[in-house]
């Protein structure tokens, strides 16, 4: 079932959906849930625990508290690499500050360097998306991906962008070497989780620079079905 429910619309700005970092597939959506309950004047976050766990798709009866804070430790750690809004240099950047539970209730903040990817000051510059699609997706690589497409779609029907910067943004440089394997992987993997789930229809095609596959064209559409 494709996600309606306008709650659940979460807005990020284009440089944020094209950074370059890694997360498990659960922490990804953990940040999405936070960032959805986000204050856009302070950066502090507060979501209770239920709610929480019905966004990101864990089932209450199978609920671990160590689990939880094992993702929200992933993510006090990490760092991404972003575009500056004002100066487009390439930056690094962590993401979530102090996280405390209690009463049910998980408070966080982003750090302040963050808010302006979501102050919806320019929306041209913005995508939006329902994160309920994210939810059923399995692969990191299919949500990064959906919203990649979420983003292109904003543009054209149709876009291209290179193998190598599609790998970096998805911190797999190293890894699927094989073309083959690249698209088994990631292609289709990406492909089949998105159009059985989400709001998104892709295809995808590998385009050839002489011997060498360079690029990947993804033609987008709204899922109807």
């Amino acid at each position: 079932m494709k996600a309606k429910n306008n709650k659940n619309i979460v807005v990020i700005h284009n440089n944020f959906i094209e950074a370059i970092y890694s997360l498990s597939t659960d922490a990804k959506k953990l940040l999405l849930s936070t960032f959805l309950h986000l204050d856009k004047t302070n950066g502090e976050i507060v979501i209770h625990r239920e709610e929480l766990l019905k966004e990101i798709g864990i089932d209450p009866r199978k609920y671990r508290k160590e689990h939880l804070k094992n993702i929200f430790k992933e993510l006090m750690t990490k760092v991404i690499e972003i575009k500056d809004i004002k100066s487009d240099r390439w930056i690094l950047l962590q993401l979530l500050k102090k996280t405390e539970y209690s009463n049910g209730f998980f408070r966080t903040s982003i750090y302040p360097e963050l808010l302006p990817y979501f102050k919806e000051a320019q929306k041209k510059l913005f995508t939006r998306f329902n994160i309920q699609n994210i939810k059923p997706l399995t692969s990191i690589y299919a949500i990064r991906i959906y919203e990649l497409c979420k983003r292109f779609l904003k543009e054209s029907s149709t876009k291209e962008i290179d193998i190598d910067e599609l790998k970096r943004i998805l911190q797999i440089e190293t890894k699927y070497n094989q073309i083959s394997d690249f698209k088994k992987r990631v292609l289709e993997t990406a492909k089949n989780q998105i159009n059985s789930n989400t709001d998104l229809h892709i295809q995808y095609k590998l385009i050839k620079k002489g011997r060498k596959y360079t690029k990947v064209q993804f033609i987008v559409t709204q899922n109807i079905s």
